[in-house]
């Protein structure tokens, strides 16, 4: 199993400040294997990882409408387990996931788009007028505030041991890398989860999930759709109403 999970990574996939890459990790014999083994069961058990897995790179990568954003790279023992340790989590988001979610497992952003633009055209060769909205939040894993995370994951039943680890992990210590220079901006502590991990699309899910029925709610005519943090409303409006 651990062999498996280390060889489901791409190659060439980047690797955190634990310098170990993940082909390299699955040429290790059986008797490590076990021992690694060991390991991850007793960060899982313990809720405590080692020191050396407390530090995470963050990868500035430049955006399409301008600026740039970051994606953690965690340590390969931390992806590891998250790889590993995913059953009850995949059990939980599909059983609270917003009906048209495409980060669900199974469905994707491009399949979403293409739903909406068949009920928009099909609404506007029936004659109806469509307006669409998307909307981005900026930063908007570093803006998540983690007392109101935790407050909505106990409200909504998240599995709370999973979310203590994960969290260890997301309130360490960080440094940016880029081609020019290694940085270390302060971040405070209790705001902010890493975009990349594996978890922070479960956690994010939730902690939209108050926005989604209160859009829901308060605009039944209006689809939302939503994936991860962006979101798109779809409106079809008959002339007769306007």
């Amino acid at each position: 199993i651990l062999r498996k999970g280390m060889l489901s990574f791409k190659r060439g996939t980047a690797i955190g400040n634990d310098h170990w890459p993940f082909r390299l990790m699955a040429l290790l014999p059986d008797e490590a294997l076990n021992t690694l083994g060991s390991l991850l069961t007793a960060i899982k058990d313990w809720l405590a990882p080692p020191l050396q897995t407390l530090c995470n790179n963050l990868a500035r990568l430049p955006k399409k409408t301008g600026g740039d954003r970051t994606i953690a790279i965690a340590t390969s023992i931390y992806r590891l387990l998250m790889t590993l340790d995913h059953d009850r989590i995949d059990t939980y988001s599909q059983s609270h996931a917003y009906c048209r979610d495409s980060a669900r497992k199974g469905q994707s952003a491009l399949s979403s788009a293409e739903d909406r633009a068949f009920d928009a055209e099909v609404a506007v060769l029936s004659g109806q007028i469509t307006h669409q909205i998307l909307w981005d939040v900026d930063f908007f894993f570093d803006s998540i505030d983690i007392p109101t995370l935790i407050s909505i994951t106990k409200h909504f039943h998240f599995p709370m041991w999973e979310l203590a680890l994960t969290l260890l992990v997301h309130q360490a210590p960080r440094r940016i890398i880029n081609r020019d220079a290694v940085g270390a901006p302060v971040i405070g502590l209790g705001r902010s989860i890493l975009a990349g991990c594996k978890r922070s699309t479960y956690l994010a899910r939730l902690y939209l999930s108050g926005v989604v029925d209160s859009m829901t709610a308060l605009h039944p005519d209006t689809a939302l759709y939503l994936h991860v943090d962006d979101m798109s409303n779809l409106l079809i409006l008959s002339l007769i109403h306007i």
